[in-house]
């Protein structure tokens, strides 16, 4: 059986060194406990959308207590950490950082995203050979937005959109790209027997908005 366990605090200070949990921080909120996992199915070889849980973000009196004008305009982060515990003890834990801002507009999630093989939708898993995987975004994509400096004047600025590649079989060349570059993937000889092939793309715009495409083969 596997059970999971989120909660949710503001940003303990990632940005400076501290651990990405929420334990022992001020005003820390469980948002699930030990929870049975009951989705993905085995069907999906446990690669999937898992079980949902509701995050409620503090006042923003809350959230922006100490801060300053420059850090409310930039964002402050609220972080939500997740982990997964198998009934042997193993676990593997993740964070997402949601970001409040007072700015408007707000940032969005990078959307429509689709993986390119050689330029063409992404069909059929390669044996034995290699293909140039890229990403497409018919969406929402790079954004521009402002920044507030220190001495309180503004500066434009656009995001910087990157892929994470992480694939079940094969090699990949890069575990990264930004937006625009290919990455050489290998596929193996053959597709793995019983169980599926994946290859996900997890894409970022570097303000904590973020999307994930999955592909499964066969």
């Amino acid at each position: 059986s596997i059970q999971y366990s989120a909660q949710g605090c503001v940003d303990p200070g990632l940005g400076f060194g501290a651990e990405p949990t929420c334990e022992g921080v001020p005003g820390a909120v469980v948002l699930a406990s030990n929870a049975s996992l009951t989705a993905p199915g085995s069907v999906n070889d446990w690669t999937g959308a898992a079980d949902s849980f509701n995050v409620n973000l503090p006042a923003s009196g809350v959230i922006f207590a100490g801060k300053s004008a420059q850090e409310q305009f930039n964002g402050v982060s609220y972080l939500v950490t997740y982990s997964l515990q198998d009934s042997l003890g193993r676990s593997v834990k993740s964070f997402r950082r949601i970001v409040v801002s007072t700015k408007t507009p707000k940032n969005q999630n990078p959307s429509s995203v689709s993986v390119l093989s050689n330029g063409s939708v992404f069909t059929s898993y390669p044996l034995n050979s290699s293909v140039n995987l890229s990403i497409s975004i018919a969406g929402v994509g790079a954004e521009s937005f402002s920044e507030q400096l220190s001495d309180g004047s503004f500066r434009a600025r656009s995001e910087e959109i990157t892929t994470t590649w992480f694939i079940s079989d094969g090699e990949m060349k890069f575990f990264r790209t930004l937006s625009g570059d290919v990455n050489q993937f290998t596929g193996p000889s053959a597709l793995p027997s019983g169980r599926k092939a994946y290859v996900i793309a997890v894409t970022r715009d570097g303000r904590g908005g973020v999307a994930v495409t999955q592909r499964a083969f066969p």
